[in-house]
């Protein structure tokens, strides 16, 4: 009992000392190290998500931005109708495609005039006045709007069943640039972004349950 007593009450050698200053600044550096890579994820992340919202923006403009004042500069306003996938914005429609209504046999885009009076009929070949986007959306295939945010071609029409024809009151609804298999940490923060509040089933950004998750972008239409 007087041994440890006096041990106490020498204090720590010089080594002990060492031993201990040691220890703590690894615990520093190791602290520091997980901290700084925590803000290098969520400063990418950041990046990587307004990147999303402002190309996604510019996608949706190209859609169906409508020019009020200005020569029409989007395929709903000069073509008359919404596409059907991405790719119609970069390369030439046919009359074989369809557009958004997608009813076989009745939305087939025509050889039909160019609409002078609005949106008021289906959509027409001679109106494509295109590419629409500085970029190319490949036929059937996939584009990067950011690192964790990719589009698939087909754009996502609701609701689905349409009248069979192409004319009449107007069709309302969505139309949705969908991205697959995004990440639950990059959907909320993208909904975030662009819709600044965190909700999944409302708004521009919509995904449901599980993660991954796929990300609609969502544009509110009417008409074909």
């Amino acid at each position: 009992m007087g041994r440890t007593m006096r041990a106490m009450q020498r204090g720590f050698t010089l080594a002990e000392v060492v031993v201990a200053l040691a220890i703590a600044a690894v615990l520093a550096l190791v602290f520091y190290s997980f901290d700084t890579a925590s803000t290098l994820q969520t400063s990418d992340q950041s990046d990587r998500v307004a990147q999303a919202a402002l190309t996604l923006n510019d996608i949706a403009r190209a859609i169906a931005a409508l020019e009020s004042t200005n020569p029409p500069t989007s395929f709903l306003q000069t073509v008359g109708a919404y596409p059907s996938k991405l790719s119609q914005l970069t390369h030439v429609i046919t009359t074989s495609d369809l557009n958004s209504c997608r009813v076989a046999g009745t939305s087939p885009y025509t050889s039909s005039a160019i609409p002078t009076s609005g949106v008021t009929e289906p959509g027409y070949v001679a109106g494509w006045n295109g590419p629409y986007y500085q970029a190319d959306f490949p036929v059937g295939g996939s584009y990067t709007v950011a690192t964790g945010f990719v589009t698939q071609d087909d754009l996502v029409r609701n609701p689905t069943n349409l009248p069979p024809s192409p004319k009449g009151p107007d069709f309302a609804g969505t139309l949705a640039i969908r991205m697959p298999n995004v990440t639950r940490s990059d959907a909320i923060a993208l909904d975030v972004q662009v819709d600044q509040i965190q909700d999944g089933t409302d708004g521009t950004v919509r995904y449901g349950t599980g993660d991954p998750v796929t990300v609609d972008y969502v544009l509110s239409v009417s008409n074909c």
